[in-house]
């Protein structure tokens, strides 16, 4: 979509034209391969930051980290034991009734269960933020413009779900002749052409770069406009 930008520098001043953009823009992507179980917003919809979009099957994900807390309790228990027996030995190496050479495998023993609880305590975490993969929630307050995919269908990593816009605002070049009687803030008059919809925006950024090819500067507008 094109808007024409009415400069509103003086009546019957120059007609500038611009494109139709989002400030922010999201494309929400899987991060893991499973199916679309619920999506819970259409094209269209206001959604707000950190609200449910789509929630991917996690049946084998959860069950994945009831094996990965499994297996950090059977390592803890290990490792308490390991440290147990290290501890009687240093007792009797005390009092010589012990060898240095018991020590030392058992101190080896302890190491090793040590490093295995250390593993296993990672892919709890690792399995943990996996499974956060599968809720898929708005990083911003916007509005859904293009929802990808249905209920059913197989998500794949780094496959976008779904596109979502904040404000809308009108990028237009402007004229290196012009740009000093354009300011911040200033009021201007806005037309979608298509809608045949009109309204009164201002100007919110003239962003201080030419192009020296075109001896312009883009100058953007927002609303509040029609929605």
């Amino acid at each position: 979509d094109v808007r024409r930008v009415d400069s509103a520098l003086n009546a019957g001043g120059p007609v500038l034209t611009g494109s139709l953009q989002p400030e922010r823009r999201a494309d929400l992507r899987a991060e893991v391969s499973t199916t679309v179980l619920q999506v819970l917003r259409d094209n269209g919809d206001v959604v707000r930051k950190g609200q449910v979009l789509v929630q991917l099957n996690d049946e084998a994900l959860r069950s994945q980290l009831k094996q990965t807390e499994a297996a950090l309790e059977a390592a803890i228990s290990a490792r308490n034991d390991a440290r147990k027996t290290l501890d009687r030995t240093r007792r009797l190496l005390e009092t010589k009734a012990a060898s240095q050479a018991e020590f030392d495998r058992d101190e080896t023993a302890y190491k090793t269960a040590e490093a295995h609880r250390l593993r296993a305590e990672q892919a709890v975490q690792e399995a943990r933020t996996t499974l956060e993969y599968t809720v898929i929630r708005s990083p911003m307050d916007g509005t859904v413009i293009d929802k990808h995919v249905e209920v059913g269908d197989m998500a794949m990593p780094g496959q976008v779900l779904v596109t979502i816009y904040d404000n809308m605002q009108v990028v237009a070049d402007v004229r290196e002749s012009l740009i000093g009687r354009l300011n911040e803030g200033q009021p201007i008059r806005v037309l979608l052409d298509r809608l045949g919809l009109e309204c009164e925006a201002t100007v919110s950024e003239i962003v201080p770069e030419v192009d020296p090819a075109t001896r312009t500067f883009p100058v953007k507008v927002m609303g509040p406009c029609h929605p």
